[in-house]
């Protein structure tokens, strides 16, 4: 199929960005496992209004 007949959102050229969630809230829990990484429990809301909870590394998480 040729590019030009291509039925798309977006446009070749066009800048974008990702749609999604940033998880950003406090942190409920943390733990560490037996080698020394820790781990925090951080509850956000979604874009629906849903509360959610997920564990992150410590290293992938900064102060806000």
């Amino acid at each position: 199929m040729r590019e030009d007949n291509m039925a798309t959102k977006f446009k070749k050229g066009e800048v974008v960005r990702v749609n999604q969630v940033i998880p950003e809230g406090p942190v409920l829990g943390f733990s560490m496992d037996n080698d020394g990484n820790v781990s925090y429990l951080i509850e956000w809301v979604d874009a629906e209004g849903v509360a959610q909870q997920r564990w992150f590394a410590e290293d992938d998480l900064i102060a806000g």
